[in-house]
């Protein structure tokens, strides 16, 4: 399977945080609370030569100019070689317009979309950056009764001031999270395991008295309980849906859309208006993909090994059931793993699976894919493009018993096994895209080159032709007595009569023998 996207390999501030809707483009001042302000002093920015990370062009809303990734390159950040994702707006951890960096000493620095770089005071932990560029912070967390609490909230604004009230009562820590929504910050924070609260980033709390078991559900919701019953509410409109009548209730956030359970069944949930759209024995379940274009609308029932494909309604999309089912970064196509441990991809657009049979192996060796389903490939000619859609014409079915592909420059080579004693070789042109030699006996790189091959036609009488990567002939035809290599420094062919032994004929590059010189 090719792999599109690097993982995330460090660990960001906001880790537990929750994935957070596409927000506009222009963040405009909000107006400030009438709170008690507190003047405290400016965050230090400071220029850092030694961020150790890789920034990949990927943003909260928008790409990363070039001129962002080069200034914070030209500052050294690969020195330790981890790759940093900055998290989109529909992910965990999104911030707007910044991101979160780490140094090996775990030192905190912010960056935005301009590049300017800015460090996080030291004791202090940077909750999140909200749209009207305030800064949400606490000390530094330390360990209470097997618990990690951040205490001393406060929201400071772009001038420094602390424009929070007094929030002593509350923590943030490792079971609170952060989503910053379209137009809002919203931060759960905890008084005591059962008593939590939301504040925005106008440092006002969301409900006038905390209740428990708070969480961001799914973008754009938050799950809580209070008087002993479960409750949803839209954070956009405030609308409150009482799901008391469910037994449990946990969200899908790929597809935005809940799960419960009822009289014993599992039921999926549209949360906009709390209708049931489907009911099953088995666990509901996303099926995930490798990027952001993963389709909506497909679940999987079941668990690991023992897979059912469905659609919003829970009818079935794939009748059998698998291993495992994940899309494609093509935004239509499914992997698909059976039971056996054999391989298929299924497109979403012809309803059909790819290739005839699912296959023990399959890889690509320049513009080719080769299908193994048994003892021998299958080749076909994509031109280069997408395995996972296989739109190329087949060159090989199974009974040209293909055993093998290699990349020789710009030239295939493709062996075919006659019987259990004798192979024959196909020489296919990348440039051309034509076959430049067929069913000849050998086929090989010269020793100690790395651009010129051997070709034998016949068989006979050691006679070989030598030519380039791009499939020039270089000598139509020269006898081979026993070995032949390149001597890269001298720009000449080299004849041994051993594997390894000096050199008793020369020749150039056009097949005239020349003086072999020391």
């Amino acid at each position: 399977m090719k792999k599109q996207l690097l993982l995330l390999t460090i660990l960001i501030v906001t880790a537990l945080s929750s994935s957070a809707q596409k927000k506009s483009t222009t963040p405009k001042p909000a107006k400030k609370p009438t709170t008690a302000t507190i003047t405290t002093k400016a965050l230090e920015v400071k220029e850092v030569a030694d961020i150790p990370f890789v920034i990949l062009n990927l943003a909260p809303s928008n790409p990363v100019s070039q001129e962002v990734i080069a200034k914070v390159k030209s500052q050294g950040i690969n020195l330790s070689g981890n790759d940093f994702k900055i998290p989109r707006s529909t992910e965990r951890g999104f911030m707007y317009d910044s991101f979160l960096l780490y140094k090996e000493n775990l030192d905190a620095y912010l960056i935005n979309l301009k590049g300017d770089i800015e460090k996080i005071p030291t004791g202090s932990r940077l909750i999140t950056v909200t749209k009207n560029n305030y800064r949400v912070l606490a000390d530094a967390c330390k360990y209470e009764n097997d618990w990690t609490k951040c205490r001393n909230i406060r929201i400071i604004d772009s001038t420094g001031k602390t424009i929070s009230p007094d929030f002593s009562q509350y923590y943030y820590g490792q079971m609170e999270s952060f989503y910053n929504s379209e137009d809002h910050t919203y931060i759960i924070v905890s008084a005591s395991l059962d008593s939590q609260n939301i504040i925005t980033e106008e440092g006002k709390t969301l409900f006038p008295k905390d209740v428990s078991k708070l969480s961001f559900i799914l973008p754009g919701y938050i799950y809580y309980e209070e008087g002993g019953k479960r409750k949803l509410m839209e954070l956009k409109t405030k609308k409150i849906t009482d799901l008391s009548g469910y037994s449990r209730v946990t969200g899908l956030r790929v597809n935005s859309y809940l799960v419960g359970e009822l009289n014993g069944k599992n039921v999926l949930i549209n949360p906009a208006n709390n209708k049931v759209l489907f009911e099953t024995d088995k666990l509901i379940g996303e099926v995930h993909g490798l990027d952001d274009s993963t389709p909506k609308n497909y679940f999987a029932l079941g668990g690991f090994q023992d897979v059912t494909l469905v659609g919003i309604s829970g009818k079935k999309v794939l009748e059998d059931q698998y291993k495992r089912v994940y899309f494609q970064n093509d935004g239509i196509t499914f992997f698909v793993e059976n039971k056996q441990g054999k391989e298929n991809f299924y497109n979403l657009a012809k309803k059909a699976f790819v290739y005839k049979d699912f296959y023990t192996q399959l890889k690509s060796e320049g513009e080719l894919t080769l299908v193994k389903y048994q003892k021998y490939y299958e080749v076909y000619n994509n031109m280069g493009n997408s395995n996972t859609s296989n739109d190329g014409y087949l060159m090989y079915d199974e009974s040209k018993k293909v055993t093998d592909v290699q990349i020789c420059n710009n030239l295939l080579s493709i062996t075919k096994k006659i019987d259990d004693n004798n192979t024959l070789y196909d020489v296919y042109s990348a440039l051309t895209h034509t076959f430049l030699y067929e069913n000849v006996k050998s086929f090989g790189r010269i020793r100690n080159a790395d651009y010129y091959y051997m070709v034998n036609k016949t068989g006979e009488d050691n006679k070989r032709t030598i030519i380039n990567g791009k499939g020039a002939i270089l000598v139509d035809e020269i006898i081979v007595p026993d070995y032949i290599q390149y001597n890269n420094s001298k720009g000449y062919f080299e004849f041994t009569k051993k594997f390894n032994g000096k050199p008793t004929e020369c020749y150039d590059k056009k097949g005239v023998k020349i003086e072999c010189t020391k």
